[in-house]
């Protein structure tokens, strides 16, 4: 997928540098380098498919400043990410203006995710084009976008090329409605995925044979596997008490990370090719068993769970208590300065029977308000922005990411590489859901609803529950956006 191309064109990148310094030093300097840059073509050879031009216009992008990604990673003017990024960020904005007169900024008027719908639903009624593209949350909003006919179908854009590397095809497809494209995915978007990260010093201590590098690579990394592994760590410090002092082999949030293992794991959630089908019921055979290993897990005492919003009992990799844990990879630069040797990789699968790693990316989509009047313009920007993304910001990111790991740590670095980004994966159940207490929402928090019961003590809505109570209710939801 669209990560894994830029993982191996910072290797290969790091690789050229290193054959170039070697042979700066041993030659010559008999003639002048040419150092003039071919505006429009990438190091790896590809070119943009229209030539130049001179808008001279502003593009503005809509977002909402509550997503940490979009504030940090988007902007040159907001991010709070370090000089590295933002040299990247200008970089590129200085490329699409060269190419296409065209300079991209970002404006937020609001914090909240649901403030992109509000803004573009504003300015739909008033018939203004004032943000040509809009980034939205994963899930809230996208699918009155939709339904309000507030955004175009993308493939109208006759300037992007869908087709090439640095979009993502498959993502895109996976959230079609009726053959058409509403929301996209590319190399200018960054992806918000989950990873397991682990102890590598306790893992050690702990003289486990099972290598876990080679258990991904031998598609021997499964969820059975995984708890197996967990359950090699349950130390107690004294008191009658199991908290967040004690060792664990797991210590995970109760909440949002265990619904990327309903993909990890190959859940259906939908069926059928045309008219699209809830399966979210007891009678999900795969899905019910995925809900009782979790539950396995949270009842183990070799698991520590705490709420999401609960920062006293919160832990993290850095605090060196737990074997294993379900984090966001872009954490993963705040652990590498702790002290704490950890690895990372892909979610689980199901069985060994499972040929595929999957990865659902939390992060949002691009989606063009119906305003716009310039389509043209617009369409060549999104290609510019994913085309110029990969060999500069997105370079800047994942090394940010991996510091000097890349060279360091191998292992980590393919499993980044191929299994992690390179296993993207979009849901349109949980992509349409709209909020996590509405119908679909519910059924689609089903598992982190039964977590957070099992922390605070009250009652749990099981899968049968949960579908009795609202498979109606949420089934009217998709025939309203899919199947509409």
């Amino acid at each position: 997928m669209k990560t894994a191309k830029i993982l191996t064109r910072i290797i290969c990148m790091l690789l050229l540098l290193s054959i170039l310094v070697c042979s700066v030093a041993c030659a010559k300097a008999e003639e002048p380098q040419n150092t003039e840059t071919v505006v429009g073509t990438k190091e790896s050879g590809l070119e943009l498919p229209f030539d130049k031009e001179n808008y001279g216009k502003d593009v503005t992008i809509l977002y909402y400043s509550g997503g940490s990604i979009y504030k940090n990673f988007y902007f040159d003017d907001v991010t709070e990410a370090g000089d590295v990024i933002k040299s990247a960020l200008v970089e590129r904005r200085a490329m699409i203006q060269d190419y296409l007169g065209v300079n991209v900024i970002g404006k937020a008027e609001g914090e909240k995710e649901a403030s992109i719908v509000e803004v573009i639903s504003r300015d739909t009624l008033a018939g203004i084009d004032q943000y040509q593209i809009a980034l939205t949350h994963g899930y809230i909003g996208l699918g009155n976008l939709v339904t309000q006919n507030y955004v175009v179908d993308l493939y109208e854009l006759e300037d992007i090329s869908f087709n090439e590397e640095y979009w993502s095809v498959d993502a895109i497809e996976a959230l079609e409605i009726g053959g058409k494209a509403y929301f996209g995915t590319s190399d200018f978007m960054v992806a918000d995925v989950q990873c397991v990260f682990f102890n590598k010093t306790m893992y050690a201590e702990q003289q486990i044979k099972d290598d876990p590098y080679e258990l991904v690579r031998s598609g021997e990394w499964t969820l059975e596997k995984f708890m197996q592994l967990c359950s090699n760590v349950a130390v107690n410090s004294g008191d009658p008490r199991w908290d967040k002092e004690d060792t664990y082999g797991l210590g995970v949030r109760a909440d949002w990370e265990f619904i990327p293992l309903v993909d990890a794991c190959e859940v259906q959630w939908l069926t059928g090719s045309g008219y699209k089908t809830l399966n979210m019921g007891p009678n999900n055979e795969r899905y019910q068993t995925l809900y009782e290993k979790v539950e396995e897990m949270a009842d183990a005492e070799w698991s520590y769970m705490y709420n999401w919003g609960d920062d006293e009992n919160k832990i993290t990799i850095a605090d060196n208590r737990f074997l294993f844990t379900m984090e966001p990879v872009k954490y993963a630069h705040t652990y590498v300065s702790s002290g704490v040797k950890f690895g990372m990789l892909p979610y689980p699968k199901f069985d060994v029977d499972q040929e595929e790693y999957h990865t659902l990316d939390a992060g949002g989509m691009i989606c063009v308000p119906t305003t716009v009047k310039d389509k043209e313009m617009v369409g060549k920007t999104l290609e510019c922005l994913a085309f110029y993304s990969a060999e500069t910001v997105n370079l800047a990111y994942y090394e940010r990411l991996l510091g000097t790991r890349v060279a360091e740590a191998p292992d980590d670095a393919e499993m980044l590489e191929k299994y992690i980004f390179g296993t993207i994966t979009l849901n349109p159940a949980y992509n349409y859901s709209e909020k996590a207490n509405m119908p679909l929402g519910i059924l689609v928090y089903t598992i982190p609803k039964m977590l957070r019961a099992k922390l605070n003590g009250t009652e749990i809505s099981t899968i049968a529950h949960n579908w009795a109570s609202y498979r109606i209710a949420a089934q009217k939801v998709i025939d309203g956006t899919i199947n509409r």
